[in-house]
């Protein structure tokens, strides 16, 4: 009887692994992978007997060990890259079409006011969007093209710069007038947008890059960039 080739679990339970990971979500890998929830832990749990090392946190919630990182880490870039190849052969040269991913508010305010201009001069070619604040809700093997913000340096990608910016603290006029400088910024409740990707400039960033000591800051939470207008 010959050994496997390769020593790893079965592709069933790393498939398994690498969609919780992704989701940080036992239901949605479940339904992704349509099994139960159930289903999901037993295959995790298999790895990580095999393995010999806990990929998952003690708890309900999914929280990834340096162990699990390292392993989905892998497992994404792994899976992105057969998928390409796949979706490569399967579609050949019989389509023109790309798939363009970007985040909600680069979409909304730069991205979709260009695109009528693209659509008239390109009609022969099929432009799919795929818009969200995180890499999570897609893999990286669904888009041929991705604006995103950070400093260009990732994994398995080229990155070409389209332009710099500029952070600075906004409000409303009243509001600057009565108590609003730069110093006092740590002590004002600041609007924070979270659940962003780790390349975003957060306030703590913000404060030490204007050399801005401060302890911990006080404000009010946002999931979505829209919601979090100057107030």
């Amino acid at each position: 009887m010959l050994h496997r080739y390769y020593e790893l679990p079965s592709t069933t339970a790393l498939e398994t692994f690498e969609a919780s990971a992704r989701h940080l979500s036992f239901n949605l890998a479940a339904s992704e992978l349509d099994v139960t929830s159930g289903e999901i832990r037993r295959q995790i749990k298999a790895i990580e007997d095999e393995l010999g090392v806990p990929l998952l946190g003690p708890g309900a919630d999914v929280v990834l060990t340096s162990a699990g990182k390292d392993l989905y880490s892998l497992l994404a870039s792994s899976f992105s890259q057969a998928s390409d190849v796949v979706e490569t052969i399967k579609r050949g040269d019989r389509f023109r079409n790309v798939t363009i991913a970007s985040t909600d508010a680069f979409a909304s305010i730069w991205l979709m006011p260009r695109m009528p201009r693209f659509w008239a001069q390109h009609g022969d070619i099929t432009v799919e969007h795929v818009i969200s604040d995180s890499s999570r809700d897609y893999r990286r093997a669904e888009v041929e093209l991705r604006i995103r913000y950070g400093f260009g340096v990732w994994p398995d990608e080229t990155a070409e710069l389209l332009f710099g910016d500029v952070i600075y603290p906004v409000c409303g006029p009243g509001f600057a007038q009565e108590r609003a400088t730069a110093k006092c910024l740590p002590q004002l409740p600041l609007l924070k947008v979270e659940r962003m990707e780790p390349d975003w400039a957060g306030w703590d960033e913000v404060l030490r890059r204007a050399g801005i000591p401060h302890g911990p800051l006080r404000g009010h939470r946002f999931s979505k960039f829209f919601a979090s207008g100057p107030g």
